[in-house]
C-alpha cells in the first residue's frame, strides 16, 4: 500500500490520468484499517492443520519426550504464529510455546520453559515467527539480507533455536521451516478468502467507476452472531507504511502463550469451510 500510494502521488504530480486503488492481500495479516486480509485465513488453516497433525504424532510417543520447533512467516507481526493456538488441546501432553515479533524474545526464559516441560514429562511444540527480536529490537535471525525497500529477508530462526537448545540443554530437538508452503498450499484455500478476495476486487472496480482515487478498499465485521463483512474504503495515506500489530493483550508473556481471544477472532472466519470441523476441533 505504501508503493501504491507513491504511484498515486506521482501520477497526480505529473497530471497523468490514472486511478489508483489498493486491494488488500497479505498472509501476514499486517495491513492497517482492515479486520483481516485475504490470504491470512488460508495460511492460518495450513499452519493450524500442520500443528494439529504434528501434535497427534508427537503425543503418540511415550519416551523420550519430543521438542519440535515450527517456524512461521511474519516479519514484524505474529498473526500467523498466533493462529497455531487453535491447534492446542487441553487434554494433550504436548505443550505449546509461541513467540511473536511484537514481544521481545528472551532466550534464557525460553530455554527454562523447554527444560521444565521436559522434566515434567511433557512434549514441547515451539512455534516461532521468523521475525522475533531480542530486548534491543534486533532480529534473532543471524544473517540478514535486504530487498529494494530495505526490508529484511528472514528465515532460519528455527534452525538457530534448535542448535541453541541442543547446545544448552542437551535435548534432542527437531525444527520445521514451513517456508513458502504456508502461502501456496492450494488444498488449504479458505472459502472466506476466496469470497472476500473476489468481493474486494469487484468493489475496487466499482470505486474506479465512481471516480474514487488513492483509496484502499477494506472490510470490517458486522456485530452479529454470524460473521458478515461490511465493505468500506479509506484513503491510502491512512494505511501506507502502517502495520497492524498482534494485540499485546492477546498474549500471555509469562507463559509465552496466546489467549482465547485468537479463537474468537479466527473461528468465525473458518466456519464456511467444509473441513472447518476438523480444523477448529474442541478447545
Amino acid at each position: 500500500m505504501y508503493v501504491t500510494n507513491l504511484i498515486g502521488e506521482y501520477a497526480q504530480k505529473k497530471k497523468y490520468d490514472l486511478y489508483v486503488i489498493g486491494v488488500p492481500k497479505s498472509i501476514d495479516n499486517d495491513l492497517y484499517q482492515i479486520d483481516h486480509s485475504p490470504g491470512y485465513i488460508s495460511a492460518a488453516k495450513f499452519l493450524i492443520s500442520c500443528c494439529k497433525d504434528i501434535t497427534f504424532d508427537i503425543s503418540s510417543y511415550d519416551s523420550p519426550k519430543k521438542i519440535t520447533i515450527i517456524e512461521t512467516m511474519g516479519r514484524n507481526t505474529g498473526w500467523l504464529a498466533a493462529s497455531c493456538r487453535m491447534a492446542s488441546t487441553i487434554d494433550s501432553n504436548v505443550k505449546q510455546l509461541i513467540y511473536i515479533p511484537e514481544i521481545p524474545f528472551d532466550l534464557e526464559k525460553c530455554l527454562e520453559k523447554v527444560e521444565k516441560y521436559y522434566r515434567d514429562n511433557h512434549h514441547t511444540l515451539l512455534i516461532v515467527s521468523e521475525g522475533i527480536k531480542n530486548i534491543n529490537g534486533q532480529f534473532f535471525s543471524s544473517s540478514l539480507k535486504y530487498d529494494a525497500l530495505k526490508r529484511p529477508h528472514l528465515g532460519g530462526v528455527s534452525y538457530q533455536l534448535k542448535k541453541l537448545i541442543d547446545e544448552n540443554l542437551g535435548l534432542n530437538t527437531r525444527n520445521i521451516d514451513t517456508s513458502i508452503w504456508q502461502r501456496c498450499g492450494s488444498q488449504y484455500i479458505s472459502t472466506t478468502d476466496l469470497n472476500e478476495a473476489y468481493s474486494l476486487g469487484y468493489k475496487a472496480w466499482e470505486l474506479v467507476r465512481n471516480q474514487q482515487n488513492k483509496v484502499m478498499i477494506s472490510l470490517k465485521r458486522k456485530n452479529e452472531s454470524t460473521y458478515k463483512p461490511i465493505f468500506f474504503f479509506t484513503d491510502l495515506e491512512n494505511v501506507a507504511g502502517m502495520e497492524k500489530k498482534f494485540p499485546s493483550n492477546w498474549y500471555n508473556i509469562e507463559n509465552s502463550y496466546v489467549t482465547d481471544d485468537i479463537l474468537d477472532y479466527l473461528s468465525p472466519l473458518l466456519k464456511e469451510d467444509e473441513t472447518a470441523h476438523s480444523i477448529i476441533g474442541n478447545f
